[in-house]
């Protein structure tokens, strides 16, 4: 984690080379062998484990491969974990665990209530501030949010901790779940902000320098259309693993905020639930799913229009929704991961595959 006293080895990052994930798991492997050879009390490991993406062997056997580990140089009762346990007033009911964005994560009990404690570094892209302020924005007016409880920084770390709301991932999505998510959807804020892509232009162009003039041309189409749509709040990674469903498969929480934007196009979030649906089903890379336009698909457009009409019977604002989502999903595995820019077959797939595509 951060500080003297523990030390947070990140998760390789979804979409990361084979080799790389290959390598993260031998790494990982030995340095947990080796912290096995010291004396009791005086080091501690934990392995963390990035949650699934998709099910499946093929996923398990990449996020056991790709998963991080701590390791603690002093003894447990003093490690940074026991310090936030403390300031945040919290009692541990399992092992940490590492979510997809690199935060750190621990079912506990909160000032006794059943809670979620994330920890990440303050200011980089597993901090929990903004999913935290996110929550707090929203909650009460939205029950499907988890209330948030408390946030604080300790050395070089921030956590958090919200409270656990119950239910289940659910396995696949159905007519009922699109229509449950299009009614959330529906509920969150309007922005009352004018949308802008431009901070994910730079993003993207450390992947693609030879494509400025596409990229921004791209983008300014984008935010002209944008703008006339009225933007809204988004969750930002609304895909079927972070919502939970009660037993009879109705709709109760939303979570994992981390991914939260103030104006983004009414639809993303329900495009992103649909698209990546599609993506695992079909193994796909985003760039693939792209190229069928899923703002165009029956299922999209017919759920879409009993919340925002216009934009559902409107060809060309369903395809900004449609870049928009893209845009965002690009942009975020990039900030988690900067290393894809040089990966050329995952900006191939997923970039220049846009960048080079009708639209």
């Amino acid at each position: 984690m951060g500080g003297d006293e523990a030390h947070f080895h990140s998760p390789v990052p979804a979409g990361s080379p084979l080799g790389r994930i290959l390598g993260q798991g031998v790494r990982r492997e030995l340095a947990l062998a080796y912290e096995t050879l010291r004396p009791r009390g005086s080091r501690v490991a934990r392995r963390v484990v990035a949650g699934p993406l998709a099910g499946g062997v093929r996923e398990d056997v990449r996020r056991f491969l790709g998963a991080g580990w701590i390791t603690s140089t002093v003894p447990a009762e003093r490690t940074s974990l026991a310090e936030v346990l403390q300031l945040a007033d919290a009692i541990p009911l399992g092992e940490p665990v590492c979510g997809a964005d690199g935060s750190v994560h621990l079912h506990v009990v909160a000032r006794g209530v059943p809670a979620i404690l994330r920890i990440g570094r303050t200011g980089s892209p597993e901090d929990p501030g903004h999913a935290h302020l996110a929550m707090s924005a929203l909650y009460p007016d939205n029950p499907l949010v988890p209330r948030p409880i408390a946030m604080g920084e300790t050395s070089d770390l921030r956590w958090t901790t919200e409270e656990r709301l119950p239910g289940r991932r659910p396995d696949r999505i159905d007519g009922e779940l699109v229509k449950a998510v299009t009614e959330f959807c529906a509920a969150l804020p309007r922005a009352g902000l004018e949308y802008s892509c431009d901070p994910a232009v730079p993003v993207l162009l450390e992947a693609v320098p030879g494509r400025a003039e596409d990229l921004l041309e791209l983008t300014h189409r984008l935010t002209r259309v944008g703008r006339g749509l009225e933007p809204t709040s988004c969750h930002g990674d609304l895909w079927r693993g972070n919502c939970l469903v009660d037993p009879a498969r109705h709709l109760c929480g939303v979570v994992d905020w981390d991914s939260y934007r103030p104006a983004g196009l009414p639809g993303s979030d329900l495009l992103h639930l649909i698209a990546t649906d599609q993506r695992h089903r079909l193994r796909a890379s985003m760039g693939t799913i792209f190229s069928t336009r899923p703002w165009d698909s029956d299922t999209f457009v017919t759920a879409l229009r009993t919340w925002r009409p216009e934009v559902a019977d409107d060809p060309e604002a369903r395809c900004a929704v449609g870049l928009d989502w893209w845009l965002h999903q690009v942009t975020a595995d990039l900030r988690r991961n900067p290393q894809l820019a040089d990966h050329g077959p995952w900006v191939e797939r997923n970039v220049l595959a846009v960048l080079n595509g009708p639209l």
